[in-house]
């Protein structure tokens, strides 16, 4: 009997061993490592092409090193100064072309102005993915002691579970629209998830404990998981919009309408920022007329669910997150085109401030990000 027992233990050993798969997005940032563009931009934008590979291989150590997500954010962080170094590459040689006077200048100028929008989009994206590195780099830095260290382990491991609850209800919106159509395993698989985020924002809630930061980064994998195996389930059902158009066209938008809307992508999908909305609790004339332009974008992109995050810069009462969730249903309601099942509302507080919540510019902070969530794998 011990005998015949020997080949299942090596296996499971073997199994044990195996060394754990490379996340795809880190895949993806070594193909476009060896991309004609990005060998191009090693030429005409050396900054930005060396940050991309030192971070690239970096995503590689952390890896073998631990923890994985943070493999994953190094490599995310890797394809957008990949792409910022393209921008500035394509950007560098239209500019040599135009003091060359090999194109008209007219036809030239408008090449330009959609480049520096492209640059603009590549930084935006690589400063989002530095914040959320930091995040995670004080979720896992274990060795610091003190108040202070604690108090910016629990600010990081807040900003986490938020970015968790907002994969989770991403996951939702794509996997049915809240219609009850999603596989059964996959909704039982998103409750579960849900269940352990507020047990965590429960424990975190408690100051006399230490945060719990690796459950939070676990949860927070989980979360960007299930939302992975909902957009796969979903391609089955119907063919995938491209997400890069989508964020081509709401930055063309924003270019000819003058709004500072700021689109970038993530992992949820395609991000427009607006700020100064609410005149106290009723939407400002400009607000309108910017939620109707992004209302006829989602006309016309209607497998996109919408998700409304409204950012504060500073703690929210009991009170004023009521305030704030009845603004956010106001954006919402400005949404017509999107069906009520479809978009989802979520009050973030400050757990995920753009600058220092003592900074002078602090007000940056509050924010609505109004998220067409991507129903195709990124």
């Amino acid at each position: 009997m011990r005998r015949a027992a020997w080949p299942l233990v090596v296996a499971l050993g073997a199994a044990a061993c195996a060394p754990i798969p490379a996340p795809q997005v880190l895949s993806e940032a070594d193909r476009i490592s060896q991309s004609p563009a990005a060998l191009d931009a090693k030429e005409h934008a050396a900054p930005s092409w060396a940050r991309a590979e030192k971070r690239r291989l970096e995503a590689h150590e952390a890896l073998d090193k631990g923890p994985a997500a943070r493999a994953q954010f190094l490599a995310e962080e890797a394809i957008a100064l990949y792409n910022e170094g393209i921008a500035l590459s394509r950007l560098a040689k239209a500019t040599l072309r135009e003091k060359a006077h090999l194109v008209e200048h007219d036809t030239l100028a408008a090449e330009l102005r959609e480049l520096d929008a492209q640059q603009a989009r590549a930084s935006s994206e690589v400063a989002a993915l530095e914040a959320r590195l930091a995040a995670l780099t004080s979720l896992a830095d274990t060795t610091a002691t003190g108040a202070e260290a604690e108090a910016k382990r629990r600010d990081g491991a807040r900003a986490f579970l938020l970015q968790g609850q907002l994969l989770c209800a991403a996951g939702r919106a794509v996997g049915d629209g809240g219609q009850g159509g999603s596989d059964a395993e996959l909704k039982k698989d998103l409750d579960a998830a849900d269940a352990q985020l507020v047990a965590l924002a429960a424990e975190l809630g408690d100051a006399k404990k230490q945060a719990p930061m690796e459950a939070i980064a676990k949860a927070r994998a989980a979360c960007s998981a299930l939302l992975g195996r909902a957009r796969r389930a979903g391609s089955t059902k119907a063919a995938s919009l491209p997400t890069g158009d989508l964020l081509e066209q709401l930055s063309a938008m924003a270019a000819s309408s003058g709004a500072l809307m700021a689109p970038e992508r993530d992992e949820r999908g395609v991000v427009v920022v607006l700020r100064e909305l609410f005149d106290g609790d009723s939407l400002k004339p400009g607000a309108k007329e910017r939620l109707a332009e992004l209302d006829r974008v989602s006309a016309a992109n209607d497998r996109f669910p919408i998700a409304v995050v409204l950012h504060s810069d500073k703690p929210l009462s009991a009170a004023e997150r009521q305030k704030w969730q009845a603004r956010g249903a106001s954006i919402a309601g400005a949404l017509g085109a999107v069906s009520k099942t479809k978009k989802l509302v979520f009050v973030a507080d400050d757990a995920e401030p753009l600058v220092g919540r003592k900074s002078p510019e602090r007000a940056l902070n509050a924010r609505v990000e109004i998220v067409f969530i991507s129903p195709e794998a990124l």
